[in-house]
């Protein structure tokens, strides 16, 4: 073989080329190539691609691509080492995995891949794992790194319980703790006592470098000390999307020939949310209370100066945490979270009414695949998560493309829950299309399993019918003795995400979008009308106008600003224009950061005073900036300060908000994100700094 094999690997693996990488390395082990060299080689490969991820050249999918095609040499290349007893001492041991109560591992998965290639012995303990587990493998173990991962506000007490337990085990300072996750900053590392903390998969390992020996994925530009953000980040371009956006038949079928305008649709809206239907308030006074809170979320919204700025915090779960209830309490037992509904908003003078918090009877009855809550995978405090998985397959494209609703009846729905299974054998309801196909077609629905299939859903609906009217009687009773509207009504996704987030799942969507981008545009193409057709149908079965839309993959750091362009953006635009058409407020919220996207989401083609966008990790200043005059912003006081805190803390930051970018209107405040975990006067100095 030729004397430079490990550069034509080197270039395969940064070029994220998995099938031409796996053919040197064949060939490089079949010439007796020494497979240490063909390892170094895959640490060369990863610390470069982690120079571009710190220098905003490369993003999650990237980290993600290579992690699995290093994982694939290395599966390769170990049992060569071993038959020919090859060794290298690790850099040290790692211990990782996600903290207690918390179930996912996606970035925990990450780090691992990552320390594992830079020489590190990992030990990874998984998901939901309790301080001792932690502490017994530490023991076991000289010169120990642990690693802890989180993705909920509420795991930060696991964490400080697992660096408390590692204290109280006498295994420190010999042992070094570090965290991270999406929350996880510097005030969650002090108070979680750690030694230090990751704000992303490099910094993590170059962390575990630093405390280890000599830093392999080196840093360019300025420094950037571990537990800060990274160095930098890509600009936006002055590119504009120009696509055409096409209404989808429902709002064609809305609008028709009429000539009311979208905006005379969102009047009427507004009108009838106004109006409260059915709703007996106690007083005039409340009455009037209720329409003035409407109209200062409608000034804001059309970029008018409100009499006051609206607060809109994105309540989770704290409200039931507030009244003593667990979280099974919360989803189970309606009677006692309706006791503690209006006393948590009276006791906070809130603006409005918190999100209702889903039903575990309902999951329960169909025996819901895709998510854990407490008693079905968690514990009775732990919050519900989603479990993100393949539910769709990386060959299922071309079913979903062609007929989305036949791929849901018989591919999807079976894999979400297990009252749908039988329906993975239902013929096409295309074949009932004559007299003598109709009896047949029948036949499956004879089945026993069919039969219990119905009587699965039957106890779902059941749940649902009872979960609705409890929340509908809690809203009321709020909204007549508090004068509290609704936040929202309605909750859609980007249709990107629906692939991405719900469908395929990260590690999916990475793998799809290196080996079949095609039929990623082709398969967003084809959802995004349903998106708009659903939005339409939940919106008009109530009055609130306003429809939730939480954006999961497409913040800075999970696609290039070019893959934003191509992938994200072009669907959720027109999805945004289908429901403004139809008279309805989309209430975004940029989950992470978005400053690299603020030019291009400024280029929505719509009238201003359409949207609301809240952000979360965003600098408020750059949002108003970009977007000021054209859409309301939102944000965006930090759920872990909310969580750890001081209140002075709590009211310097919403001082500075309103200061920055309140003065013109325009603006509502809010959290950073949905609300799990807080201190009662953390939460009652952000209300009373708000209208301060």
């Amino acid at each position: 073989m030729p004397q430079d094999d490990a550069g034509l690997l080197l270039e395969a693996l940064v070029g994220f080329r998995e099938p031409e990488a796996m053919r040197v390395v064949g060939e490089m082990l079949s010439a007796g190539a020494d497979p240490q060299r063909i390892i170094d080689t895959c640490r060369e490969a990863m610390a470069e691609v982690g120079r571009r991820f710190e220098a905003g050249e490369a993003f999650i999918p990237e980290l993600m691509r290579a992690g699995d095609m290093m994982r694939a040499v290395s599966a390769r290349v170990k049992p060569r080492m071993a038959a020919a007893a090859i060794s290298r001492e690790p850099l040290a041991p790692v211990i990782i995995g996600t903290v207690r109560g918390d179930v996912h591992d996606i970035g925990k998965d990450l780090v691992a891949t990552m320390l594992d290639i830079a020489g590190f012995e990992v030990i990874d303990l998984g998901v939901d794992v309790p301080p001792q587990r932690f502490v017994d493998e530490a023991r076991a173990r000289d010169g120990v790194i642990v690693a802890l991962s989180c993705l909920l506000t509420v795991a930060f007490a696991s964490m400080r319980q697992t660096v408390e337990a590692i204290d109280a085990a006498g295994l420190r300072p010999a042992v070094r703790v570090m965290i991270g996750g999406a929350p996880v900053n510097a005030l969650v590392g002090e108070y979680a006592g750690a030694d230090g903390w990751g704000a992303d998969a490099v910094a993590a390992v170059n962390l575990a470098l630093q405390w280890a020996g000599p830093p392999a994925i080196q840093r360019q530009g300025p420094d950037t000390a571990a537990g800060s953000a990274p160095a930098a980040s890509v600009a936006g371009t002055d590119i504009a999307v120009t696509e055409a956006v096409d209404l989808s038949s429902t709002v064609r079928a809305e609008v028709g020939d009429s000539p009311i305008t979208a905006v005379q649709r969102r009047d009427q809206r507004f009108e009838r949310w106004a109006a409260a239907e059915g709703v007996a308030f106690d007083a005039p006074e409340i009455a009037a209370a209720y329409r003035e809170r409407i109209q200062l979320v409608r000034d804001a919204l059309e970029l008018k100066v409100p009499s006051r700025v609206p607060v809109v915090p994105m309540w989770g779960l704290y409200p039931a945490r507030w009244g003593g209830l667990t979280v099974h309490d919360a989803m189970y037992d309606y009677s006692r979270l309706a006791s503690v509904w209006p006393l948590f908003h009276k006791e906070f003078g809130l603006d409005f009414q918190a999100d209702p918090i889903p039903p575990g009877a309902v999951f329960e009855a169909i025996d819901c695949r895709f998510l854990q809550w407490p008693g079905h995978g968690v514990g009775p405090d732990s919050p519900y998560q989603y479990i993100e998985a393949e539910y769709m397959k990386s060959d299922d494209y071309d079913d979903l493309i062609r007929d989305p609703s036949a791929f849901w009846m018989r591919s999807l729905l079976p894999r979400f829950a297990e009252a749908y299974a039988p329906w993975a054998g239902l013929d096409p309801f295309t074949d009932i299309n004559e007299l003598w196909t109709l009896p047949y077609a029948l036949l499956p629905f004879a089945h026993p399993a069919m039969e219990e299939s119905f009587r699965r859903l039957q106890a779902g609906a059941r749940a649902t019918m009872d979960y609705m009217q409890a929340v509908a009687d809690m809203n009321a009773c709020t909204s007549a003795s508090l004068g509290l509207p609704v936040s929202w009504m309605g909750m859609v996704k980007a249709p990107y995400d629906v692939l991405a987030d719900t469908l395929r799942g990260m590690r999916g969507i990475v793998g799809d979008r290196f080996n079949q981008p095609g039929k990623i545009l082709a398969a967003v193409e084809r959802i995004t009308p349903l998106v708009i057709e659903s939005g339409i149908r939940q919106m008009n079965a109530g009055d609130c106008p306003i429809i939730f839309i939480p954006l999961h993959k497409g913040a800075d750091g999970f696609m290039s600003d070019a893959d934003f362009r191509e992938f994200y953006w072009p669907s959720l635009k027109a999805v945004l224009a289908g429901l403004v058409e139809a008279g309805i407020v989309p209430a975004l919220f940029a989950e992470g950061g978005y400053e690299t996207r603020l030019s291009i989401i400024a280029d929505d083609g719509l009238p201003d005073g359409s949207l609301m966008w809240f952000f979360d990790a965003t600098d408020m200043a750059a949002a108003k900036s970009a977007l000021g005059g054209h859409a309301c912003i939102a944000g965006n006081v930090p759920g872990s300060l909310l969580a750890l805190g001081a209140p002075a803390d709590v009211r310097a930051c919403v001082r500075g908000l309103m200061d920055s970018v309140a003065g013109d209107g325009g603006f509502i405040l809010s959290t950073a994100t949905v609300i799990d975990e807080a201190q009662a006067e953390n939460v009652a100095a952000m209300m009373a700094a708000a209208r301060s």
